[in-house]
């Protein structure tokens, strides 16, 4: 187990680092999916200029003997102020996650984020709620399909 500690741990540090030369926002994402892979997660959130319009997250995924690895990579199709501080996002992207339970499992596929935003202090942070249905190609260890899942999240970017 501390292996895969340390593994997630050093992706967040290679992804959040390269992040930092750019206008980037970095927060923390909370959520639960419900489908093939249902499980509890936090993420760290990454939304950087390098990638216009994209959002990333690296999660961990804990739910009772299941430990997984998510990766998340979303481009916004809209990205739209409602009223005042408060705007809404639709987007595409995809997803990839491997799960250790007895063996090890992996999963890939294209998800759909939509969801609400609330930016303030100048712009600077952002508090969102979003749900994202997903489906896609697993392999525990045989092939299967589908691997779907519908995963509500919240959380926040604070941008430099």
């Amino acid at each position: 187990m501390n292996k895969k500690v340390l593994l997630l741990v050093s992706l967040i540090l290679l992804l959040g680092g390269g992040a930092l030369f750019a206008e980037t926002g970095l927060g923390l994402s909370f959520g639960y999916g419900y489908g093939y892979g249902q499980a509890s997660n936090i993420a760290l959130s990454i939304d950087s200029d390098v990638i216009p319009g994209s959002v990333q997250n690296v999660s961990l995924r804990i739910d009772g003997s299941y430990f997984g690895i998510g990766l998340t990579d979303d481009w916004y199709l809209v990205d739209d102020m409602i009223d005042g501080p408060f705007g809404w996002y639709f987007g595409v992207g995809f997803y990839a996650n491997v799960g250790f339970y007895d063996d090890i499992a992996f999963a890939f596929g294209a998800r759909a984020p939509i969801g609400l935003d609330l930016t303030v202090l100048d712009n600077k942070l952002r508090f969102f709620l979003e749900i994202a249905p997903a489906l896609g190609l697993g392999f525990d260890p045989d092939f299967y399909f589908p691997d779907w899942d519908i995963t509500g999240a919240f959380g926040f970017r604070f941008y430099f």
